[in-house]
């Protein structure tokens, strides 16, 4: 005869016939360490062929509309990730420009790669040149490494950036330059805004929404959903001066907030079914 105890094992899920075991992972976690490994592999593969490219063309306009966007639009499609853009009708591709952004997530530069139609270079932090193959390819390509660690060095890449602008080349700069950790727009350096006075360029703003849900910071999770970027119109900075650059800021900031579109982005995830 069977004890209580004994007749309480015997009928817990775990004890009975084809009773399915707790999964080792999430089905989410698996699936972002899937993506990882697949993000990893794709810009492996984007590097020798931007390497590839970069030989034949040193203007580096196949790497970035042959090789770079469609890295991005393959990271995209496979991320489930839906980017939408509206405002592109407010700037000129062929004019040069300083394009002035948001950050929330490491997404927000593919994003932009696959929905903005402009050549442009990007001014990124000096840790991406730790990234094998990956370094190389961005230094390559044009784009503008800053360490801020090194005051003089950085003031030597913002010369670098100002004489591509003014040869005709646009740059991108995320302004907090960190991602948020919240979703709001935090605090801008001052050197994107110093840049776009010293050349001359207009610079137009660029609001990101729904990137921090999509890929949290400090967190491992790839998740479905749209991604919103609101291009606005230029704001022209010649009648700026040096000493005016904050004012600048909370013009350019300002702008950047009243675009925020997180709860049209919420409402799109939900219609779709993405989150």
């Amino acid at each position: 005869m069977l004890t209580d105890a004994e007749k309480e094992q015997k009928n817990t899920p775990s004890s009975q016939p084809g009773a399915s075991a707790e999964p080792i992972l999430p089905r989410r976690d698996l699936r972002s360490i899937l993506l990882m490994v697949f993000v990893v592999i794709a810009t492996l593969i984007g590097a020798t062929c931007a390497i590839i490219s970069l030989i034949f063309d040193p203007s580096a306009r196949a790497f970035h509309f042959g090789v770079a966007r469609r890295w991005a639009r393959v990271l995209l499609k496979a991320s489930g990730i839906r980017v939408e853009v509206e405002g592109l009708e407010n700037f000129d591709p062929n004019r040069p420009y300083v394009f002035m952004s948001n950050h929330q997530c490491n997404f927000d530069i593919v994003a932009i790669l696959a929905g903005l139609p402009a050549h442009f270079r990007v001014i990124a932090k000096s840790e991406v040149m730790k990234v094998p193959g990956f370094g190389w390819t961005v230094r390559r390509g044009g784009h503008i490494i800053v360490d801020r660690t090194d005051r003089a060095q950085a003031f030597a890449s913002y010369n670098d950036a100002a004489r591509k602008i003014q040869a005709g080349t646009s740059i991108l700069v995320f302004a907090e330059g960190t991602r948020s950790a919240d979703g709001t727009v935090g605090p801008f350096k001052k050197g994107g805004f110093v840049l776009a006075i010293q050349a001359g360029v207009p610079i137009v703003p660029i609001t990101i929404s729904g990137g921090r849900k999509i890929l949290p910071r400090q967190k491992i999770v790839f998740r479905k959903g749209v991604m919103k970027i609101v291009v606005d119109k230029p704001i022209e900075t010649r009648s700026y001066r040096y000493e005016d650059r904050d004012d600048l800021i909370k013009r350019v900031r300002e702008v950047i907030i009243s675009n925020l579109r997180e709860d049209e982005v919420d409402t799109l995830n939900k219609a779709l079914g993405l989150q």
